[in-house]
């Protein structure tokens, strides 16, 4: 007996055309919101109950309160919600893709590099004021955040974080040494 094929599920909104366009706040909930959960292989659905702030029970469970993204978009409507969503997958910032019964939600190409970028700026801000914060999550980041983040230090002549560097440079890998060592040689010719 071979294995079971299923179907790719196309959400209800999405096919009849009633998506929102988010605000550009809200887009880089959303997406941040997206990033959150590709972990644990949530769902649209998931990520819907999640930025409204649901007490659905898979959300107890999960301990989602937890999120910094839980109900951060409460003051709308859960279909308003869905609306935004379905847009961002509409547009390519998202997208479902189906390894088994339910669609799991995933980064696109360029909604990765927009993820990328937000993560960048909200470790820098972390950086500036919790650096002990910061150097013990930075360990379990995607290494091509990291790298992002690097670069915008470098881009936008932050030096004011040349203390933080050095603490990390202390911890991290030797690519991320390597990168660090450049963004001083960089800011001492400068």
């Amino acid at each position: 007996m071979g294995r079971k094929k299923y179907t790719r599920i196309i959400p209800k909104g999405i096919r009849e055309g009633y998506i929102e366009k988010p605000t550009d706040e809200e887009m880089d909930i959303i997406q941040m919101a997206a990033d959150s959960i590709i972990p644990f292989d949530g769902g649209r659905n998931y990520l819907v109950k999640l930025l409204k702030g649901s007490n659905a029970k898979i959300m107890k469970r999960n301990n989602v309160q937890d999120n910094d993204y839980y109900g951060t978009l409460k003051y709308l409507k859960m279909k308003d919600i869905e609306r935004r969503v379905d847009w961002m997958i509409v547009k390519g910032w998202l997208k479902l893709v189906q390894p088994w019964k339910q669609p799991i939600i995933r980064h696109t190409e360029k909604g990765w590099k927009k993820a990328k970028k937000l993560w960048a700026e909200k470790l820098v801000k972390q950086m500036e004021e919790n650096l002990n914060a910061f150097l013990e999550g930075i360990k379990n980041k995607n290494h091509e955040i990291k790298h992002e983040l690097l670069d915008k230090i470098q881009e936008d002549k932050i030096t004011s974080l040349a203390a933080a560097l050095m603490g990390w440079r202390k911890i991290g890998v030797r690519k991320v040494r390597k990168k660090i060592n450049a963004i001083f040689r960089d800011w001492e010719q400068n």
